[in-house]
């Protein structure tokens, strides 16, 4: 994790907390969202997964978001990092920046040191290789470790934990009855430091 910047974890999601995150896209038809969190049943699992992955200790869900792609709802996503985190509580300055608001929430980019002590957490839903992340090993640590791109094909019911630094991009799905259906959750410190609030 520290070099690449990403791993797969496995065997932390029971088939049952399956089932439940299942239940919770269903109602949304499709409808990609960045207010999972309001779920309260993707609230309580978000904060479960805390104790079962070690390097989430200490730190809290601030944002979850629902990633489907379909025949319906397909799109590429051109290589980024995700620098950008949501803000309850925002002052300009003190390294940051870039204030916008995103599905009614605003966000911001906080200074580097923050979004090193982040996390995404990406529960795949299907196994698909179709839509499956690139990424570029070591590209959290800056532009000078740019190497080369891999993809990370992962299954159902296993997870991908990257930083939020780690240079990443997404494919179209090529097959017409094909899914790839993705929950990702943003973990960071449990607290900012003042007078900045999740």
């Amino acid at each position: 994790m520290k070099d690449d910047g990403y791993r797969i974890v496995e065997g932390v999601l029971s088939l049952d907390e399956l089932v439940v995150c299942d239940q919770v896209t269903d109602k949304l038809a499709g409808k990609a969202t960045r207010r999972l969190l309001e779920e309260p049943q993707i609230s309580a699992l978000a904060a479960k997964l805390v104790s079962r992955i070690d390097e989430l200790g200490g730190s809290i869900p601030v944002i979850a978001s629902y990633l489907p792609k379909s025949s319906e709802c397909n799109w590429f996503v051109a290589s980024h990092r995700d620098e950008l985190l949501p803000i309850a509580r925002f002052h300009e300055g003190r390294g940051w920046s870039r204030k916008t608001l995103k599905e009614g929430i605003p966000h911001a980019k906080p200074p580097r040191k923050i979004l090193e002590s982040c996390l995404n957490l990406r529960i795949q839903l299907d196994s698909t290789a179709e839509g499956a992340l690139t990424v570029w090993p070591g590209s959290h640590k800056g532009d000078e470790y740019d190497g080369s791109p891999r993809l990370v094909p992962i299954s159902r019911r296993q997870m991908l934990l990257m930083s939020p630094l780690l240079k990443h991009a997404s494919g179209k799905l090529k097959g017409s009855s094909e899914k790839r259906r993705v929950i990702q959750i943003v973990y960071g410190p449990a607290a900012l430091p003042e007078p900045f609030r999740w």
